[in-house]
């Protein structure tokens, strides 16, 4: 077994909004490294003025590539609470596993529960399987496009359930990186209720990375979600803005 590389992730900035975006593309190898390759980012940031802000997360992502299968394991989860509120508590396991069909394909199944309770979501499972495609390739930049059709069961925070939901789970990937200092990274997630497109789900994680040495890099990332109809009266959508340092260990 051949541990690549395992990350620590520092961040120097706070969250400006409580959520959580599931982003699977921006885990996953899309070099044409073959192998194992595991990650484990974590924080902590406590801010005390009249209140006491204490902030931790954790993001652990372990994945195997051959020339024809894939296996990915990502595990999230995130707390944030002032003395008075809880602003961030979220958990999410997600495994995933595809099969190459052609140079440009590769057919995809996964498994995925979640939970979120101040977006409402006292438990979701979803289920889901679809075609990723390969839609550019360049030496500096690759373009990624995919959609699933995921069986969805829901529990909100309030109580109501909604059950044997199915939506179609439709995303564009954007990489770019010059190997000796910049790299770009970019996904939109894009979501409707198959029998009520109304009811859809839009998110998105976009990141900077530059390299201050070959293996300390400064990263900056911005995600957001918004959810059309929420699973419970509130907030329904985030937006969280992060500068961190990343080292790497090989």
């Amino acid at each position: 077994m051949h541990w690549k590389s395992i990350c620590l992730l520092v961040f120097l900035s706070a969250i400006e909004a409580a959520g959580q975006v599931v982003n699977v593309e921006q885990a996953r190898v899309n070099a044409d490294s073959i192998g194992w390759q595991t990650s484990l980012d974590v924080s902590y940031f406590r801010q005390q003025f009249d209140d006491d802000l204490t902030t931790l997360t954790g993001r652990f992502a372990t994945q195997r590539k051959t020339g024809r299968m894939y296996v990915l394991l990502l595990l999230d989860g995130g707390y944030s609470r002032s003395t008075a509120e809880v602003y961030t508590n979220y958990k999410m396991a997600h495994l995933r596993g595809s099969i190459k069909v052609n140079p440009a394909i590769r057919w995809e199944g996964f498994l995925q529960v979640q939970d979120n309770p101040p977006l409402g979501i006292a438990l979701r499972q979803l289920v889901g399987t679809g075609p990723r495609i390969r839609i550019l390739m360049h030496e500096k930049s690759r373009l990624y496009g995919g959609t699933t059709v995921m069986l969805e069961n829901e529990w909100a925070v309030d109580g109501v359930v909604d059950a044997g939901v199915f939506r179609s789970s439709n995303y564009l990937n954007f990489n770019w990186s010059n190997e000796e200092k910049w790299g770009i990274a970019s996904t939109v997630y894009f979501q409707p209720r198959l029998t009520d497109f109304s009811d859809y789900r839009i998110s998105g994680q976009h990141s900077l990375v530059y390299s201050l040495s070959k293996r300390l890099q400064l990263k900056a990332e911005y995600t957001h979600y918004f959810d059309r109809k929420p699973p419970s009266i509130g907030l329904n959508r985030s937006r969280v803005t992060s500068l961190g340092l990343s080292y790497l260990f090989e």
